[in-house]
């Protein structure tokens, strides 16, 4: 084909800027040399972009550390990095009063930051205890920041604001009790749960219904609500009465008409993802109400005998294989060692 006047303009360009040929170029050997090296040079960028696609986590450099965690002892600091890290919380027996002594009571805000903030959370407390985080320190998690572009401020203003929401007073649907079942549904995810996960909205949208799930507890159950007809009972029409505040709290604070914006970790998501994360969130919470308990039992083992797990739950009941994720980390604190 004819030569493009454009691309032959374009060539002289590069070879003059970066091949160190003059725009007149002297011999034809000299310009296949640059346009060897240019090539050479072009491929070594495109290297270096796709590793650095792939490090995602050093893609934002700034660190951040909530306050909490900058108040803390230097040892208490390098227990929790221990406590923190990929591999602890991924054990069925984490020691969630330890966390919370360690962290000066604020154990979800912790395990959130470090569970929804990884690895980039990971690799910020590394670098505060002083241990160098090079390229090719190998870091795992979720990269949800990244995917769901949320800053790890907004993730922890999140956290603190949800956690400050739970009832310290109360003996069990406490912060603790919230950090303890995140790190279990995590933990469950990490045992093969993620592989029902079809999309990473799924599983992010479960480990925040962890963080919800009792949020604003008043510290008396479902049943007492409607037997003493609480302004709850009569708000949801004794229908699973603590679980739809709880879920209709979390939305509230989050995108509700006095919401803070520095709090919102939907902020980034299109609106179709938005609405994909409360649906699976509100449904997830509705499902911990313990009058579904059995019912849920019968469906998971009706769904192992009659399906194939491999194709027909992953693909057609991966949501309800989710649910029951969450509703057995809201129980499983007795299945645990003491």
């Amino acid at each position: 084909r004819a030569a493009d006047p454009h691309e032959e303009e374009a060539s002289r360009f590069l070879l003059s800027q970066y091949g160190g040929v003059s725009r007149v170029a002297r011999r034809n050997s000299d310009a296949e040399e640059a346009k060897r090296k240019i090539k050479n040079v072009v491929m070594a960028h495109m290297f270096m972009s796709s590793l650095m696609d792939s490090l995602g986590e050093f893609k934002e450099e700034e660190m951040f550390l909530p306050p909490e965690w900058e108040k803390l002892s230097k040892e208490n600091k390098a227990k929790l990095t221990d406590m923190l890290s990929w591999d602890s919380l991924k054990r069925w027996d984490f020691n969630v009063l330890e966390l919370s002594k360690l962290s000066g009571g604020h154990p979800l805000l912790m395990v959130g930051w470090a569970i929804l903030g990884s690895p980039l959370s990971h690799k910020h407390m590394l670098e505060s205890c002083g241990e160098e985080v090079s390229l090719a320190t190998k870091l795992h998690g979720y990269s949800y920041g990244e995917t769901f572009k949320y800053k790890m401020d907004t993730l922890c203003s999140f956290l603190r604001v949800i956690e400050r929401e739970y009832n310290r007073e109360n003996p069990y649907h406490n912060n603790i009790h919230a950090a303890d079942v995140l790190q279990t549904v995590h933990s469950l995810l990490q045992m093969g749960g993620k592989n029902f996960a079809q999309a990473h909205i799924q599983s992010f949208s479960i480990l925040l219904a962890a963080i919800v799930h009792d949020v604003g507890h008043p510290g008396h159950n479902n049943a007492y609500q409607i037997n003493a007809k609480s302004d709850l009972a009569l708000r949801y029409n004794d229908i699973s009465v603590l679980e739809n505040m709880h879920a209709s709290t979390a939305f509230q604070l989050i995108m509700g008409e006095n919401c803070d914006a520095k709090i919102n970790i939907l902020g980034g998501m299109q609106p179709a993802q938005v609405t994909s994360v409360r649906k699976i969130v509100i449904d997830a919470v509705l499902h911990t109400d313990m009058t579904k308990h059995f019912a849920m039992v019968d469906q998971m083992k009706g769904l192992l005998v009659s399906k194939d797990v491999e194709t027909e739950i992953k693909k057609d009941h991966a949501l309800e294989v989710l649910n029951f994720i969450l509703h057995l980390a809201d129980v499983s604190n007795p299945a645990k060692p003491a």
